[in-house]
């Protein structure tokens, strides 16, 4: 998890280089889910149990429901992500994608939102910038260009793909299924 968490750090301070790293570390989608992404998702999960501390009127069940929503819908997240990018990557990357590097991009980018959701769920108070962070997560996901292979000229397709696939998709699954929360 260290490694992991290590990254991600790198991918906030410097994108470009720290896809770099993440290339080089060449570590195993599966193995980063089991070390990293999960426990990660686990953690946002039960971020939720510090509002009902907040005094803001949530209930335990409210937290309990709060917390399968956020783990369902990053997990759920992570696999339409890839999902998506495998199907529309294709047209804009140099040979045939790969689908190892598109799993570990979309494993960094729905951590880096679970991430934000930490961040949230820790501070008693909304906060606008925190609102503001996904945009971030956008830049670093474009910063996977060459990571990614993409081709010369493709660079805004392949930022409109990865943002909608990997910031706006977490994003509305969380928000839909939030939804079903009653108030």
């Amino acid at each position: 998890m260290l490694q992991f968490l290590k990254h991600i750090l790198q991918l906030i301070l410097s994108p470009a280089k720290g896809w770099e790293d993440v290339s080089q570390a060449s570590v195993a989608p599966a193995e980063l889910c089991a070390r990293g992404f999960y426990p990660l998702l686990g953690i946002a999960a039960l971020s939720n149990f510090l509002r009902i501390f907040y005094g803001n009127g949530i209930s335990l069940v409210t937290a309990i429901e709060r917390a399968v929503v956020d783990f369902g819908a990053y997990f759920s997240a992570y696999f339409l992500g890839a999902l998506v990018l495998e199907q529309l990557l294709p047209s804009i990357v140099s040979g045939e994608p790969n689908r190892k590097k598109i799993e570990t991009c979309s494993l960094y980018a729905v951590s880096m939102i679970a991430i934000i959701r930490i961040i949230e769920n820790c501070i008693p108070t909304e906060l606008t910038l925190i609102r503001l962070l996904p945009v971030f997560v956008a830049l670093i996901v474009y910063k996977a260009d060459r990571y990614m292979a993409v081709r010369q000229g493709e660079d805004l397709r392949f930022m409109l793909i990865g943002v909608v696939a990997l910031v706006l998709l977490p994003l509305l699954l969380h928000y839909v299924l939030f939804l079903l929360i009653p108030s």
